[in-house]
């Protein structure tokens, strides 16, 4: 079993091609990651607060009060979930070759705050 790490992705169908041409027999997927996930993350970070006081502050409003300070707050690591990955078998016939394409990655920050309520 090898994991190889490709950066360069029109390169990547050429690299599974001679893969399988140099006797590669089974694959069990390909899959797509971010170099810096923590980085992205900390970028949503506040974005996520900020959400968190807006509708803080809409609620409190709805009951009459006013938001005062930040009790308490977390966050949920839930990762995304991995793509099924398919195991695929080279065939003796000669195909086209392999087509790979870039697509989008969702980075997801949840928290929960809990405000104080004043009057």
């Amino acid at each position: 079993m090898v994991t190889v790490t490709v950066r360069d992705l029109p390169r990547l169908g050429a690299l599974l091609d001679k893969a399988v041409a140099s006797g590669a027999n089974a694959m069990y997927g390909v899959t797509f990651d971010e170099d810096n996930p923590s980085g992205l993350l900390d970028k949503a970070r506040p974005t996520a607060l900020a959400d968190a006081r807006r509708k803080a502050d809409i609620y409190a409003a709805a009951a009459g009060a006013k938001v005062g300070r930040l009790m308490e707050l977390s966050e949920q690591t839930v990762g995304q979930p991995a793509p099924y990955a398919h195991r695929v078998y080279a065939s003796a016939a000669r195909a086209a070759p392999t087509p790979i394409e870039a697509g989008q990655d969702k980075l997801t920050v949840t928290v929960t705050a809990r405000y104080e309520l004043t009057e």
